[in-house]
């Protein structure tokens, strides 16, 4: 980097490699509105935005905070046909660092981050009730006297960190399309069509060469509104048709994907086969989520750009440059993991080119 007087100038970095559209195999994935880790980021940068706007009223400045960590705890329901109760709340634990107080000023801190997080809720997700279904635990701490100190200096704007990046690139088309089959099944009109489905949608396209190949989507069912499997399965149905509908619109008469909506499902199984939940959100007794990465690049990921996690390495899927395989890995430590557990194909004999979280399955 270069130096000019005080300010460092940034460094530009384009990369070399072919762009995602370029690749012969290309797999995107999309977490929507009511999916635990998309609750995470989401409730978080709500929360930053208004410590930040508390404290420019306070204060006339930004004091220092980091409120960028989310745990969401799954709850405990008793789903069946025709409704249920919810037998242990959903928590979400918000924590990191804020500032308290400001020359002898008390800044209110957690109630600020309990009231925007219910907020949040109420918007977005109103199945959930506060205090009843979900339940918010503020663990902010006080920030050190070091970087307490940053916003108190000069006026004019400062770092507390050492480096910040900013990444950009276009959507591909099939970035694009799950992104909007995710928007579809989540608007208005859609739950308008379909009251009986939850916001919890999750979308995964695959590509190979020029043709886009698969869509699946898992979406829930309120068990409220579902009152038998026959009925389940009829609405199912329903649902995948307009779904397809919506794919051929986008996609175009020269390409015929395949649709699938809950694939795990299971005809003659009762509850245990059917995807189907009280409040709209497998955060209702799924697996617990996290939010622990800079917004931006939680903002990155949710328009389609992909970051590599740094800190959940232990599932992983591997694709490799060059080969159409998909390999996928258990939760094997790094060090230990040679082969795909699977098909056998080498994990370290190829170049790296994307790591991100599935379970482990053959495709």
């Amino acid at each position: 980097m270069a130096r000019s007087g005080n300010l460092i100038e940034p460094m530009m970095l384009e990369s070399a490699r072919l762009s995602c559209a370029e690749e012969a195999t290309e797999i995107v994935e999309r977490k929507g509105l009511g999916h635990p880790e998309t609750i995470c980021d989401a409730v978080m940068e709500s929360v930053a935005l208004e410590l930040a706007q508390a404290y420019l009223r306070t204060c006339g400045r930004v004091l220092h905070f980091n409120a960028d960590k989310g745990l969401l705890v799954a709850g405990r329901v008793a789903c069946r046909f025709g409704g249920g109760s919810v037998l242990a709340p959903v928590r979400l634990v918000m924590g990191d660092r804020a500032t308290f107080a400001w020359k002898n000023k008390h800044l209110p801190v957690k109630e600020i981050a309990e009231r925007s997080a219910y907020k949040w809720f109420r918007r977005h997700l109103p199945r959930i009730r506060p205090l009843k279904d979900l339940e918010c635990v503020v663990e902010l701490r006080p920030e050190s006297e070091e970087l307490r100190s940053v916003p108190e200096g000069p006026r004019k704007p400062v770092g507390n960190d050492s480096s910040a990046t900013f990444g950009y690139a276009r959507l591909t088309p099939t970035e694009r399309l799950v992104f909007q089959v995710e928007q579809f099944l989540n608007s208005p009109s859609c739950k308008k069509e379909f009251p009986d489905t939850g916001e919890d949608v999750k979308v995964l396209g695959a590509r190979t060469g020029k043709d886009l190949t698969i869509i699946t989507v898992a979406m829930p069912f309120l068990a409220r509104l579902i009152r038998t499997e026959p009925q389940y399965f009829k609405r199912k149905e329903a649902g995948r048709r307009a779904l397809m509908s919506f794919v051929k619109r986008r996609v175009g008469a020269d390409f015929s994907p395949q649709v699938f909506l809950n694939v795990l499902d299971q005809p003659g199984a009762g509850e245990a086969g059917a995807y189907l939940t009280l409040l709209g959100t497998s955060a209702e007794a799924g697996v617990p989520a996290r939010s622990d990465e800079a917004i931006a690049s939680a903002e990155l990921s949710h328009c389609g750009v992909q970051p590599v996690p740094s800190l959940q390495p232990a599932r992983i899927l591997w694709l490799m440059w060059g080969r159409s395989t998909t390999c996928w890995s258990k939760c094997w430590r790094r060090t230990s993991i040679k082969r795909c557990v699977d098909c056998e194909t080498s994990l370290f004999g190829s170049r790296v080119k994307l790591a991100t979280r599935f379970p482990c399955r053959k495709p």
